[in-house]
C-alpha cells in the first residue's frame, strides 16, 4: 500500500469552470466563497418514502438552464461545452500546435449504474440488477474508450477547431479520474512528447439512471437516508504547460502542479467493507514536511458515511505523525457545487487557482485530496506561482 510519490513542477496557464453556482471559474468560486448554494428540487425523479409512504423528491446541483432534459452523452456534452465556453475565453488557442498538444478527459465509469449490488439492501432490487447487469454488461475499454473520444471530437468541434490528436480517456477511477489524467499528462509533458496539455474533467450525477443507482446502494441523500450524498455535475478544464515553455510564451502563470501522490486502499465503498483510512494515510503522512503550514487540504469529503469514516481514522493516524494535519484548514467544495464525481478534483485545482487570483489562499500550497469507490485515493499538490 505503500504511496507513489512524484515531485514536479508544471505551470497551470488556463482554467475554465462550470457549475451549479455559475457558467464561470470567477463566479463559480466567488459564489462557493460567499457560502451561496443553489440546490434545487429534482422535480423529475420521485422517491416513496419508507416512513410514511409520501412521494418527494431528492435535492441536487444542477447547471442552471444548461442541462435540462438532457441524459446520457448529451448531458455530458453540455456539461462539458459550458465548462470548455469558460475555458477557452482564457487562453490563448493560436499557440497551441496541434501536433504538440495533448488532450486528457477524467470521465465517469460508463458501467456504473451496474455496480454496487453487495450494498443494495433490498433483495428483490438486488436480484434485479445483478440480472440487468448480466443483460447489458459495463463497456469493454475499446468501447468506452470510442465513447469519450467521440464525445471529445464533438466538443472540439462545436468550437470550430479539430479535435487534437491525442486524446485520452481515463474513466474508472471516479474522484480519482482527475488526479489520474494530470499525471498521464505531466508525464509526456516532462517527456517532450507535447508542449501543451488541456486536461478536462466532466460528470453528471444527476440522471435518472444515476440516481436510481445511488438511491438503490443507500447514497443518495434523501429523507429517509440523512447521511447521504446530494448529486452534483460540473465542466472544469486546466492548461498544462513546462516552466521553460510558458516562460519563452510568455503565459501568465496562475498556478504550479508541484506533486502528485497516489496509494491504493483495501477498503471499497461499493463493496460494503468498513472504511479503514490507510490509503489516505500513506498518501498524507509525509505531507506536513513538504508544505509550509498552515496546511490547506480540499477534500472531497460529500455527507456519505464511507468517506467520513476513511477521513476520520486516517486522520486519527496522522495526529501523531504529521500534527499540522490535524490542524488542517478544510475546504469541501461539495457543500457549494454538490458531489461532482469524476469533475471534482479538478473543480477543486480551478478553485485554488482562483483562490492564489484573487489574493484569498489560505496557503501558498493546496492539498486536493481525493478518494474513489474503488481503492484509489489521490492527492494533487496545488502551488501558488511564486511560492
Amino acid at each position: 500500500m505503500n504511496a507513489r510519490a512524484t515531485e514536479i513542477d508544471v505551470s497551470i496557464t488556463g482554467i475554465g469552470l462550470a457549475s451549479a453556482l455559475g457558467f464561470d471559474v470567477e463566479t463559480s468560486c466567488a459564489a462557493a466563497r460567499a457560502g451561496i448554494r443553489r440546490a434545487v428540487t429534482l422535480d423529475y425523479f420521485k422517491i416513496k418514502s419508507i416512513e410514511d409512504g409520501e412521494v418527494g423528491s431528492p435535492n441536487g446541483h444542477p447547471l442552471p438552464f444548461a442541462t435540462g432534459g438532457f441524459e446520457g452523452a448529451a448531458r455530458f456534452l453540455a456539461v462539458a461545452r459550458a465548462g470548455f465556453t469558460d475555458f477557452i475565453r482564457r487562453i490563448e488557442v493560436s499557440r497551441m500546435p496541434r501536433d504538440r498538444t495533448g488532450v486528457y478527459l477524467a470521465a465517469p465509469d460508463l458501467g456504473r449504474p451496474y455496480s454496487g449490488t453487495d450494498i443494495v439492501s433490498d433483495d428483490a432490487v438486488r436480484e434485479a440488477r445483478v440480472a440487468e447487469q448480466k443483460k447489458k454488461p459495463a463497456p469493454d475499454a475499446a468501447a468506452r474508450k470510442r465513447h469519450w473520444e467521440g464525445l471529445a471530437a464533438r466538443l472540439f468541434n462545436g468550437f470550430g477547431f479539430q479535435a487534437y490528436a491525442q486524446v485520452r480517456a481515463f474513466d474508472v477511477f471516479g474522484h480519482c479520474a482527475a488526479a489520474v489524467a494530470v499525471s498521464h499528462a505531466v508525464s509526456d509533458l516532462a517527456q517532450r512528447r507535447i508542449d501543451f496539455a488541456i486536461v478536462g474533467a466532466v460528470d453528471s450525477l444527476l440522471e435518472e439512471e444515476t440516481l436510481q443507482w445511488l438511491l438503490d446502494t443507500g447514497r443518495l441523500k434523501t429523507d429517509d437516508t440523512a447521511a447521504g450524498l446530494q448529486p452534483g455535475e460540473a465542466g472544469a478544464f486546466i492548461l498544462l504547460e513546462r516552466g521553460d515553455t510558458a516562460f519563452q510564451n510568455g503565459a501568465a502563470v496562475l498556478g504550479r502542479i508541484t506533486g502528485l501522490t497516489a496509494a491504493a486502499d483495501a477498503s471499497t465503498l461499493l463493496s460494503g467493507a468498513p472504511a479503514a483510512g490507510r490509503g489516505i494515510h500513506e498518501i498524507l503522512k509525509d505531507a506536513d514536511q513538504r508544505v509550509a503550514p498552515p496546511f490547506w487540504l480540499i477534500s472531497d469529503q460529500n455527507g456519505e458515511p464511507f468517506r467520513a469514516y476513511d477521513w476520520g481514522y486516517a486522520l486519527n493516524r496522522l495526529v501523531g505523525a504529521a500534527p499540522a494535519i490535524g490542524e488542517s484548514r478544510l475546504w469541501y467544495p461539495a457543500q457549494a457545487f454538490g458531489d461532482t464525481g469524476a469533475a471534482s478534483g479538478l473543480a477543486a485545482v480551478c478553485m485554488v487557482v482562483s483562490a492564489f487570483e484573487r489574493g484569498y489562499a489560505l496557503s501558498d500550497t493546496a492539498v486536493v485530496l481525493s478518494a474513489s469507490d474503488g481503492k484509489d485515493r489521490t492527492a494533487i499538490f496545488v502551488s501558488a506561482p511564486g511560492a
